[in-house]
């Protein structure tokens, strides 16, 4: 093989390996990228979410027997409010009283609402005993979510609650799809 052509091939290997490695970085940022951009929805929404109840049902969030309430409004098992919520945001509302599912929209194969089951510890950590909004992903029945949870107090500032709100993760999934095969064609 002429040493010219060794030049050429030497050159379109570097070339090709530069590409993939623009690629990959790229992919990389954009992943990361599209899961910051379904964080804020999620954390913009609760936030939203739990004005819009502020003005739904006045009085302040309590707990009694282990029903969380909104002034004078059950929150156990109402799915109305979960349901509406979830369908105006596109997303995963739960609420819960202290560290208990009590009202949700996340269902299980079978359409079960996932009520009565527990948080995840470092979410109770952060929320319930800290009193601080949690944001990240979070795995729910075995779906991961870009999720927000924050804490629901009583009038004398107690953390009684939680609100959740998550945007599933598989929803950029065409998106990455679509970027990735541009970058590969690219």
């Amino acid at each position: 093989m002429k040493l010219q052509t060794k030049s050429v091939l030497a050159f379109n290997a570097c070339i090709i390996f530069a590409c993939t490695v623009i690629a990959l970085i790229g992919w990389f940022n954009a992943a990361s990228g599209f899961d910051a951009a379904l964080q804020v929805q999620a954390t913009s929404n609760l936030r939203i979410m739990i004005d819009c109840m502020d003005s739904r049902y006045p009085g302040a969030w309590h707990t009694e027997d282990g029903i969380l309430y909104k002034g004078s409004h059950n929150m156990n098992e109402d799915t109305d409010v979960v349901d509406v919520f979830g369908n105006t945001c596109h997303g995963f509302v739960t609420f819960f009283a202290g560290d208990t599912r009590i009202s949700t929209n996340v269902k299980d194969e079978k359409g079960v609402r996932n009520t009565g089951t527990k948080a995840a510890d470092h979410v109770i950590e952060t929320v319930l005993k800290n009193g601080k909004t949690y944001d990240g992903r979070a795995t729910v029945l075995g779906n991961d979510y870009m999720s927000s949870y924050a804490p629901l107090k009583n009038d004398v500032g107690e953390t009684v609650g939680m609100a959740f709100l998550g945007v599933d993760v598989r929803t950029m999934d065409d998106v990455r799809r679509s970027f990735m095969l541009s970058s590969v064609i690219a």
